[in-house]
């Protein structure tokens, strides 16, 4: 099970580092790159830093057990594994955040009570309040303690 484990952590990681190069800026300036980025620094002006863009960033882990999920905040991307030990039984999703507001897609159809959630920070615990009625607590974790897990 830990095979499994290490071989589905770097993917995920991958596939959030790939997550938050994507999107479509809507630049239709014809190719001076310049309409995009002022859209962009417009964009953030006007909305402010949300929780998750800057408060968020990094992993966050509801333990260090195995059967313990992880949330990882790159900018406004985020990756949620259901569980760290589950395989390929285990959930994998990928989203957005906006202010408090998380939208996952996840990879299996039986994943429906983790498309949705609502964010709360309290220092270094946050708090998450899924739209299916579950709550869980996760705190941050390094680079070094995902890799142990």
């Amino acid at each position: 099970m830990r095979t499994t484990l290490k071989l589905a952590l770097p993917a995920v990681a991958a596939a959030a580092l790939l997550l938050a190069g994507c999107g479509d800026d809507g630049d239709d300036d014809g190719g001076t790159g310049s309409g995009g980025e002022q859209e962009q620094q417009e964009q953030d002006e006007s909305t402010g830093d949300s929780a998750a863009s800057g408060d968020l960033e990094g992993n966050w882990a509801t333990g260090l057990d195995g059967s313990d999920s992880v949330l990882t905040f790159i900018g406004t991307n985020v990756t949620f594994t259901e569980s760290i030990a589950g395989g390929l039984d285990s959930a994998i999703c990928f989203g957005t955040v906006a202010d408090d507001a998380m939208t996952l897609e996840c990879d299996t159809s039986d994943a429906a009570d983790w498309t949705e959630a609502t964010l709360a920070r309290d220092g270094e615990t946050l708090t998450v309040e899924w739209g299916s009625g579950t709550s869980q607590t996760y705190e941050p974790i390094s680079e070094d303690q995902l890799s142990d897990l």
